[in-house]
């Protein structure tokens, strides 16, 4: 789960995320920004604690860098949240995240 750098990968995933959106801003919608920072839309992050795919410390980091990221640490969680017991109790949280946020 490291990239070359010793990141999690999933980092470099968020950091690619980031450069495009840059990108755009830049390049497609010059106002896209305000005092030359960049707006970035709100991320839900759900992250399964047992997650040995996709390393936790990504979206911790994530969580950490980007204000309007909110991260949900799913104990005992793996990669597929939304196929065990407890998925009816993910969707419910994403759809009260979206109607809060968007």
């Amino acid at each position: 789960g490291l990239s070359k750098g010793g990141q999690p990968f999933c980092l470099g995933t968020a950091v690619a995320l980031l450069l495009a959106l840059q990108q755009v801003r830049t390049q497609v919608i010059p106002d896209f920004s305000t005092d030359d920072e960049i707006v970035v839309p709100p991320i839900l992050c759900h992250h399964g604690t047992e997650d040995y795919g996709v390393k936790i410390e990504g979206s911790e980091l994530l969580a950490k860098e980007v204000k309007s990221c909110q991260l949900i640490k799913v104990e005992g969680g793996y990669h597929d949240m939304f196929s065990g017991d407890d998925a009816e109790e993910r969707v419910e949280e994403q759809l009260d995240w979206m109607g809060k946020k968007l």
